[in-house]
């Protein structure tokens, strides 16, 4: 998962900025063998970045909505 470390990390405003119910959050997509993934994180501040969901795109946006329920 370089993505995470090389492009998030340097950059993480590059992501897609989420709005609705799942703002503040960002996504970034990515392929890898034919598959493609998203990442969904959320910056915290200056210095910290937290990975929320990484998975697939088939119902990615569903899964992250259950999982926000769950923790807040």
């Amino acid at each position: 998962m370089d993505v995470i470390y090389n492009d998030i990390a340097l950059a993480p405003q590059n992501g897609i900025s989420k709005y609705g119910d799942l703002r503040p959050i960002y996504s970034w997509k990515l392929m890898d063998n034919g598959i493609e993934y998203r990442i969904a994180y959320a910056i915290m501040d200056a210095n910290t970045i937290d990975i929320i969901l990484i998975g697939t795109r088939e119902n990615f946006y569903k899964q992250l909505k259950q999982y926000l329920k769950t923790v807040n």
